[in-house]
């Protein structure tokens, strides 16, 4: 804030804290000093300029020298160190203040995204979406205590995206590239979550182009170099073993029973075959 408007603020927090500190019988011209010039003070310094009751070096002096003392509308404290009771934080406590961090909660987050997204691919697999509904729960639960930046929560779903593009559409690495420069832009994280993640859908990538490069090993596509044994011969057709199913033939050559056949093609369930030599 600037210009009159920032002294008006000024003003208007230096009267509050100077009506605060009057009325509890503080240092008012300290308070003041401390709004406008910003200025701080030591423990015995506060002590000293009238700016706070005690300095206590552990909990048992804190009781000695506040026992007995009167709080103006509250009444006389009366304390007995011998009845302390220390609340020790439970399990569940611990935990969500654990993930309560926005480093966290942005790890959280992918993961449930990267879980949901190998399940959908992959329908009953199970494991990786329960985790992935799980680590959604509790990333929801750590942003709702956290302030966020809706900004950054787009960008990082727009970054999922596109990597899942990049499994869809063959963009040369285009894709992937978008999603590690929308992940950098929402840089309320840290380097290496951003590093995990973008290794992870790299790789996954790599994994799928490969999958669908290669050669197909099942059904009928996969039964084409495939040799096998012929079972049955008549009239050009026949029954050959391959994979150990036995399969309805078409022989482009003559050949035997027992004779070793290679698959060249696969018509509407029947094999084109040729025999080798």
């Amino acid at each position: 804030i600037e210009g009159t408007m920032a002294k008006k603020v000024t003003n208007d927090m230096v009267s509050f804290i100077k009506g605060i500190a009057r009325r509890r019988g503080r240092n008012a011209a300290w308070a003041e000093k401390a709004v406008r010039e910003s200025v701080s003070l030591t423990a015995e310094e506060a002590l000293k300029e009238n700016v706070i009751d005690t300095v206590a070096t552990n909990l048992d002096d804190l009781f000695a020298k506040i026992n007995g003392r009167v709080i103006e509308g509250k009444g006389k404290l009366e304390l007995d160190k011998n009845h302390i009771k220390f609340i020790k934080e439970n399990l569940r406590t611990r935990v969500l203040k654990a993930i309560s961090d926005p480093n966290i909660a942005y790890i959280l987050l992918m993961i449930g995204l990267a879980g949901l997204y190998f399940e959908l691919s992959n329908p009953g697999v199970v494991f990786p979406g329960v985790v992935g509904a799980i680590a959604l729960i509790l990333a929801f639960y750590s942003m709702q205590t956290l302030p966020f930046n809706i900004t950054g929560i787009l960008l990082i779903l727009l970054a999922v995206i596109f990597f899942i593009l990049e499994l869809k559409i063959t963009s040369h690495g285009l894709l992937s590239f978008a999603g590690l420069l929308t992940l950098v832009l929402a840089w309320q994280v840290v380097l290496p979550t951003v590093l995990t993640v973008s290794g992870f859908f790299v790789v996954l990538t790599t994994l799928v182009v490969r999958a669908h490069a290669r050669q197909p090993h099942t059904g009928a596509e996969g039964l084409v170099g495939e040799t096998g044994i012929v079972r049955k011969i008549r009239g050009g057709q026949g029954k050959v073993m391959v994979h150990g199913e036995l399969w309805q033939a078409e022989f482009q050559e003559e050949a035997k029973v027992g004779d070793k056949v290679r698959v060249v093609e696969v018509r509407n369930l029947v094999v084109m075959v040729e025999r080798v030599a």
